[in-house]
C-alpha cells in the first residue's frame, strides 16, 4: 500500500502541469477506486473467514490511505472530498476493531451517529467472517468463549434486521 500511494504521489507531482479539473479528477477517482478495492476485498464471498490480526493489517493499510488524503496530494480539492472516500471503511473498521455494537445499534438510523455509514447487513457479514475464523481456532471450552460467542450470534440477529440502508448513505449497499 505504501508503494503504491507513493507512486500516486510522484503521479500527481507530474500532473501539476495539466488543468487542473484533469489533475482533481484523477486523484478522486483513484482515491474512490482504491475504497472500492479494499472494499471488494473486505466483501468477497471467495473470503470466508477473516481475523482480527489480518483485520488490523487492513486497519493499517486504511491508516495509509487516509494519510495520503490528508496530505492534499492535488491543489484545488475540496477539504474533506478525498477523505470521505474512505470514511465508511474507516467506520466499519472502527465499529469491527471496537465491538462498539451497542451504539452501532442504538444510534442505527440517526445521520449523527458515529457509524452512519455502516449498513448493518454489511457488518454482519464481515462479523459472521470473523466468527468463522474463532471457529478454526479449535473446540470452545472456556465459558467466557462460548459467551463471547452467543453475544455475536446474537448481534449478528439484531444487524440482519435492521433496514439495510435507513440512511441512504451507504456505498457498500450498491454491491449488495
Amino acid at each position: 500500500m505504501v508503494d503504491l500511494l507513493a507512486y500516486l504521489r510522484s503521479t500527481f507531482l507530474n500532473f501539476a502541469v495539466l488543468p487542473g479539473n484533469v489533475a482533481q479528477t484523477a486523484c478522486l477517482s483513484s482515491c474512490k477506486h482504491l475504497a472500492g478495492s479494499m472494499r471488494t476485498l473486505l466483501l468477497d464471498d471467495d473470503v470466508k473467514q477473516m481475523n482480527e490480526h489480518g483485520l488490523n493489517w487492513f486497519n493499517q493499510d486504511l491508516r495509509e490511505c487516509e494519510e495520503f488524503a490528508n496530505s492534499s496530494p492535488v491543489e484545488g480539492i475540496s477539504d474533506g472530498t478525498l477523505q470521505m472516500t474512505f470514511l465508511e471503511l474507516r467506520q466499519l473498521v472502527d465499529l469491527l476493531l471496537g465491538c462498539d455494537w451497542s451504539t452501532y445499534l442504538k444510534d442505527h438510523g440517526s445521520t449523527t451517529s458515529k457509524y452512519n455509514r455502516v449498513n448493518p447487513q454489511i457488518a454482519a457479514r464481515l462479523l459472521e467472517k470473523l466468527m468463522e475464523s474463532e471457529k478454526k481456532r479449535g473446540f470452545t471450552i472456556r465459558k467466557s468463549e462460548r459467551e463471547k460467542k452467543k453475544l455475536m450470534e446474537t448481534i449478528i440477529k439484531k444487524l440482519r434486521a435492521l433496514d439495510g440502508d435507513v440512511s441512504g448513505n451507504s456505498l457498500l449497499h450498491a454491491r449488495e
